[in-house]
């Protein structure tokens, strides 16, 4: 938005910034407000903060490098960050989701923006954005760690229970004779506390 308190600025230009059909070499930084629906009077929920620099000399295409930052609700806290090109005068612009923070970390996916109103007066536009992720990674490996953690103490009770007569008696037998280390100390037991664990392990006991 321009004006008084414009939300986007120009921070540098090149020496031919001003002779080019599409404004190549210009930077621009924003801080646009997030709002629920694509209309200014609609819920603010945070904020669209990057840069954008036109980087093609023959149409106008943006580099954009930009997070949603989430102020309101459920996902106060959060970000999206997206890092794509931008053909402005495209119906539907993809770009491609690089990660997130908060609720959307590990965060993979795509946004499809596209031009919901323009003055052309005063340069203020509407921009809609429809974002697709995808959180797998994520969800794949917390459920992964979960069920090898219960099934590693699953097992572990298991052999607590089958082998504690044979952990016992290495146990006693490497107490008695700690003054009196040797090869083979205690070999007897040791081979039926391992022979009682693998069996355990592999559902033989």
């Amino acid at each position: 938005m321009y004006g008084r308190h414009p939300t986007a600025v120009k921070v540098a230009e090149a020496a031919q910034t001003n002779t080019s059909k599409t404004y190549f070499g210009s930077v621009f930084v924003m801080d646009d407000p997030l709002t629920l629906l694509p209309d200014v009077s609609s819920k603010r929920i945070g904020y669209a903060q990057g840069m954008t620099v036109s980087a093609s000399q023959t149409e106008l295409g943006l580099l954009m490098i930009f997070h949603f930052v989430f102020t309101e609700g459920e996902y106060n806290g959060s970000t999206i960050s997206i890092l794509g090109r931008n053909l402005v005068f495209s119906d539907v612009r993809e770009m491609p989701v690089v990660g997130g923070s908060g609720a959307f970390r590990f965060a993979r996916g795509y946004a499809e923006g596209k031009t919901h109103s323009l003055d052309v007066k005063t340069g203020n536009a509407i921009l809609e954005y429809n974002i697709h992720l995808h959180l797998g990674f994520r969800s794949f490996r917390n459920a992964g760690m979960k069920e090898k953690n219960s099934a590693t103490a699953s097992t572990l009770g298991r052999v607590l229970a089958t082998c504690s007569k044979q952990a016992k008696d290495y146990g006693s037998c490497v107490a008695s004779k700690v003054h009196e280390v040797e090869k083979d100390m205690c070999l007897k037991e040791f081979l039926a506390l391992k022979n009682c664990m693998q069996h355990t392990i592999r559902g033989k006991a």
